[in-house]
């Protein structure tokens, strides 16, 4: 991927009663939509979430948790968990 490639980056904030939205709008999107998703969930500390393997379930979509400094990709689905993390777009 080149740096001067573009897509639009889907920013998606939820809490713990958000997961109904997020399976509805990943069942209901296809794998190639050509855009990042960049989901950011509310995340009680010390608690380890396993919304990457939930979300994995309602789509074909790859899903991972970001680390700071993650690439963010189109047709990807990047989960940011509460603490703070740099992302940037795809080299």
């Amino acid at each position: 991927m080149s740096l001067d490639q573009k897509f639009p980056i889907v920013g998606i904030g939820a809490s713990a009663g958000g997961l109904e939205a997020l399976e509805g709008l990943f069942r209901a999107s296809p794998e190639d939509t050509g855009m990042s998703f960049a989901l950011v969930t509310h995340l009680a500390r010390g608690h380890v979430s396993s919304l990457v393997e939930i979300l994995s379930r309602f789509t074909k979509m790859p899903v991972k948790t970001a680390a700071n400094g993650a690439v963010l990709e189109p047709n990807l689905s990047s989960l940011l968990v509460t603490q703070s993390y740099t992302a940037s777009a795809a080299a």
